[in-house]
């Protein structure tokens, strides 16, 4: 079967080959794709957020360990094909939190979670810029980030970093928990 994609769509999936086997290092975090071996400390990740209190502004994950085994074996092979980036954020060589990059038609969207202990040391900050200089070398556009309005932490965090509010929308992960989300952009300009 042929699949007719865009120049876009082209270019997006060579810089995401691009990282495949490469890291990218910030001044205490080393960037890395994500691989099916790591997927105790993802479980680890999704373990302690859901003991958070924003765990209602997240969506939900099964922790059963061979439910996370096949999801990091998924996020590995979309690394390898190039269809999303998920990067495994280490310090001192162990893995701490997690980064997502997937294509939009005008950008890419981005995500992130640390663990706790990880969490108000400006690690999510770093690891995100490190990611945004990186790919502020491939082409340009939107990156869009989503964080629920009552999740200071993130809301700053992705201010901090230059996105601006966008939009609003109502949702629920939980039964009987609504709440609103942002949706925060930034415009990514390619260097030279």
């Amino acid at each position: 079967m042929h699949v007719n994609m865009s120049e876009k769509d082209i270019a997006f999936r060579f810089q995401l080959r691009h990282y495949e086997g490469m890291t990218i290092r910030s001044r205490h975090l080393t960037l890395r794709p994500l691989v099916e071996g790591d997927w105790e400390c993802l479980r680890q990740v999704w373990l302690d957020t859901s003991c958070s209190p924003y765990a209602c502004y997240n969506i939900p994950h099964d922790l059963d360990p061979l439910r996370v085994q096949e999801e990091a074996r998924l996020w590995e092979q979309e690394n390898r094909e190039g269809k999303e980036l998920h990067l495994a954020v280490c310090k001192d060589g162990m893995m701490i939190g997690y980064l997502y990059c997937g294509e939009l038609s005008d950008g890419w969207e981005i995500g992130y979670d640390l663990e706790k202990r990880w969490q108000h040391q400006g690690y999510g900050r770093e690891a995100v810029s490190a990611l945004l200089t990186e790919l502020s070398h491939g082409s340009g556009g939107w990156l869009v980030a989503y964080a629920a309005l009552k999740n200071l932490p993130s809301v700053r965090l992705l201010e901090d970093l230059g996105f601006t509010k966008h939009g609003e929308e109502e949702l629920s992960f939980q039964e009987g928990t609504t709440f609103t989300v942002g949706m925060f952009r930034r415009y990514l300009w390619r260097v030279w």
